[in-house]
């Protein structure tokens, strides 16, 4: 299995020789890019098509990364024996600033890659829904949705997850699952060059756009992590990457990997759908109106932008299909609180300005509460909005070094320059730049008029900043005249050293605070509730002395459910809800109860937790253990 893990690696490297046609670091990034959006594309249609049938295990995966592996090495064995095989020109003569950032860049990757392989996954929602749900696909040869009481394991939009189920899969562990983010880090921080690149910057400009990208505090935190944010920023910027050029080059391949872009992107989470509109819509109206006057190529361009959205759609009519089936909807959120209940223009500056806010925060307390008492006094009411709030802790000002809650305080000075005051410096010649910057004000302003303010939600702002990386390099390469240069070097020099404490000393997985490290692999789990380690432990222990082998869990909706299966994968111990009230309980089969079941919430609501005499218990689990003279209850739906 070690080895098998490096199959994907394999593949991914050859396919981006394969698509390097040419020798400039422009066409290396190029291929980077569409092998990232081709091989998760595979991923996405090989899960689909062994779920169906059942088949989602270790041969077939197996055979799925060996078939597409020996694929591409034949075809590079090919090329290599057709002699059009180059070697990568790398720029002489380099400037100093420009091998200081190259060399920042290496730094950034190389100590965010230690962490996300020295720490295992343990964020939150990981261990709520992202890894469990892993652990439910594989222990089901199946995605397909499962009764379960944290009903975003279902209806989350799961391609990140998906990746990771085939590492974890051929792999054994989940040593690798963070490399996905990892990864989609690196072709993010390409694409700010690509983008830069399409918006008519030169070379070292690209370079600027790429540190800008590179050095955000929360794209830096996410990398070590198996959250989504970076996954769906590489697909949204790739999805501007590809309108752009369709701008000018209506190709079928631009077609391809725009589409492929779009629906990766609704795949991986469903913010994807309101920047995908904005992009879209502000690179491809520009489009569609100068070809009004020819309605030939008007109607080809129509086309063209039909066949993309298509596209996209099919890419998710697995997961369209399975959640419309369960909740009659293919686009169920589960829970009401995300949208926006009010809409009218105060609340829609109100949660402008909180989005905003949640950037703001500074390693200084004082500074953080004045900031704090200028958005009260400035929003009133609107500081905690109820229909614009997310239920919990209200609105503050506050600095973080977790992927969660950290902020981007110099990156969001400086977008907000930017954005402002793009149309005074972007001339009107460049009309695909304007449309670009304002596909970015789009999506931002679309945003905050469609969600709720959340505490948590700089994280969701991560494709809003990516996208903003060419936005900020321009503005910073156009004020760089005279005096305005220092000004530029201070921003960027502002942003490299702000970035340091993410890089290094993680909230949550730290190179600096080794305690972390010293601690078993199971104890780094719980990094965000050391806590529960003894409860989960003790429990897992109760169970596995007494010989359990299927247990029940017995949830409430934001309790860490993958904590349990990694504790008890020596014992060959799996794991079901009962007990479910969400929507998926229509999903449960007739089967025995099982002989334990672990509750993390008191048990008097379940009408089968008479059948059970309470064995463990303390303040965080309780374990059940069924009565002997009762081990044949059939299970209540």
């Amino acid at each position: 299995m070690a080895l098998a893990v490096m199959l994907p690696i394999i593949t991914y490297a050859t396919l981006i020789f394969l698509l390097t046609k040419r020798t400039r670091i422009e066409d290396l990034l190029d291929a980077v890019v569409k092998t990232h959006l081709l091989l998760l594309a595979t991923v996405a249609l090989s899960t689909e098509c062994l779920s169906i049938l059942s088949l989602l295990d270790y041969p077939h995966l197996l055979g799925v990364w060996c078939l597409l592996c020996l694929c591409v090495l034949l075809c590079a064995f090919l090329r290599r024996e057709s002699g059009i095989v180059a070697p990568l020109a790398i720029p002489c003569g380099m400037s100093r600033p420009a091998v200081v950032a190259l060399g920042g860049l290496g730094f950034i990757l190389a100590t965010t890659l230690a962490i996300a392989l020295l720490y295992p996954p343990a964020n939150w929602d990981s261990m709520t829904y992202h890894m469990a749900r892993v652990a439910n696909w594989i222990n089901n040869s199946s995605v397909s949705f499962y009764p379960t009481s944290i009903s975003r394991q279902n209806y989350q939009p799961p391609l990140a997850e998906f990746a990771i189920l085939h590492l974890r899969v051929l792999s054994g562990s989940d040593w690798s699952a963070n490399l996905v983010q990892w990864v989609s880090f690196i072709v993010t921080i390409g694409l700010g060059a690509l983008l830069a690149a399409e918006l008519g910057l030169s070379g070292k400009k690209q370079l600027l756009s790429s540190v800008v990208m590179a050095t955000l505090p929360m794209a830096i935190l996410q990398s070590t992590s198996t959250q989504n944010d970076l996954v769906l920023s590489s697909f949204v910027l790739s999805f501007a990457l590809f309108m752009l050029r369709l701008r000018r080059d209506a190709t079928p391949a631009n077609m391809l990997f725009a589409s492929l872009s779009l629906g990766l992107a609704c795949l991986t989470k469903g913010t994807a759908f309101v920047y995908g509109a904005a992009i879209g819509a502000s690179l491809a109206v520009p489009m569609l109106y100068a070809a009004r006057s020819n309605h030939a190529l008007l109607l080809r361009r129509i086309a063209g932008l039909s066949l993309v959205v298509a596209g996209a759609i099919v890419l998710n009519a697995g997961h369209f299909a399975r959640t419309y089936s369960l909740y009659g909807t293919p686009l169920a959120t589960g829970d009401q609180n995300y949208s926006n209940h009010d809409r009218s223009a105060p609340a829609m500056l109100g949660n402008i300005a909180r989005n905003i806010g949640l950037h703001l925060g500074t390693p200084s307390r004082p500074l953080n509460r004045h900031i704090y008492r200028a958005f009260r006094h400035a929003l009133g009411a609107e500081l905690n909005n109820p229909h614009t709030t997310w239920p919990g802790p209200p609105f503050s000002i506050s600095y973080s070094r977790h992927e969660d809650t950290a902020g981007n305080l110099i990156h969001m000075l400086a977008i907000v320059f930017a954005l402002v005051s793009a149309f005074r410096w972007i001339p009107s010649c460049q009309l695909h730049a304007r449309c670009y910057v304002g596909g970015v004000l789009v999506a931002a302003l679309l945003y905050c008029l469609c969600f709720k303010w959340q505490p948590w939600a700089s994280r969701l702002h991560t494709p809003l900043f990516a996208l903003g990386a060419p936005v900020i390099a321009m503005a910073l390469s156009h004020y760089a005249k005279g005096a305005g240069r220092y000004i530029a070097l201070s921003v960027i020099a502002c942003m490299a050293i702000y970035c340091i404490p993410f890089v290094l000393n993680n909230q949550s997985r730290s190179l600096l605070h080794t305690e972390g490290l010293r601690k078993s692999r199971a104890e780094r789990y719980f990094a965000n509730k050391p806590h529960l380690y003894e409860s989960y432990s003790a429990a897992m222990n109760v169970v596995a002395a007494s010989g359990g082998q299927r247990v029940g869990l017995y949830l409430g909706l934001d309790d860490g459910e993958y904590p349990f299966w990694v504790l008890g994968h020596d014992s060959g111990i799996t794991f079901h809800h009962v007990g479910v009230t969400e929507q998926s309980r229509v999903l449960a089969t007739e089967a025995d109860l099982p002989s334990h079941v672990i509750a993390t919430k008191n048990t008097d609501a379940w009408p089968a937790g008479k059948e059970y005499d309470l064995v463990y218990a303390d303040q965080n689990v309780r374990v059940l253990k069924m009565r002997r003279h009762n081990q044949d209850v059939p299970a209540q739906r």
